[in-house]
């Protein structure tokens, strides 16, 4: 059976494009992110992809751990994603699309569960998880008459998530 929803907006373009972007906050926060489409031989080839990643430091932010003293969330994250799609138009009814997408995740010392949700967190409330998601795809798309469009999409995918709380971080 089937379970769970996959839904990826990502960055398109009809005409040439190029972007880079850079921000930050002082003194926990950074990101940047670098967009690109171009065609070819006329439009009946556009590559295009988008690379971003951002970055939380450690915040140290203090706070009291139920019956044991303070604590601290650290609230660190490193996150980085992309894609590269291609597509191709080799005649007027036939369109196929290629794209590959990656997503990675990884965060440290944020607020958990609950210290008083688990009895054998014995006051700590941290939490951390990585995940990892990549996915390809292909597209073919045929124009048949009276304006009728014959579509369809394989997709592949794989996950892998691990989350921690409490004392067993």
């Amino acid at each position: 059976a089937f379970h769970g929803v996959i839904s990826m907006n990502t960055f398109s373009s009809a005409v040439n494009h190029y972007s880079i972007e850079l921000a930050g906050a002082y003194p926990f926060y950074g990101k940047t992110n670098v967009k690109i489409s171009q065609g070819f031989l006329e439009d009946a080839l556009r590559v295009e992809m988008a690379i971003s990643a951002s970055k939380q430091w450690d915040e140290d932010i203090s706070y009291d751990k139920i019956g044991s003293g303070p604590g601290k969330y650290e609230n660190k994250y490193d996150s980085q994603s992309g894609f590269f799609k291609i597509h191709i138009k080799p005649t007027n009814k036939l369109k196929i699309k290629v794209g590959s997408y990656l997503s990675n995740w990884k965060s440290e010392d944020f607020q958990g569960i609950g210290s008083t949700a688990d009895a054998y967190n014995q006051g700590y409330d941290n939490g951390s998880s990585t995940s990892l998601f990549y996915m390809g795809n292909v597209s073919l798309a045929y124009k048949l008459p009276n304006k009728i469009v014959l579509e369809t999409t394989a997709y592949y995918w794989e996950t892998d998530q691990e989350f921690q709380h409490g004392w067993f971080v």
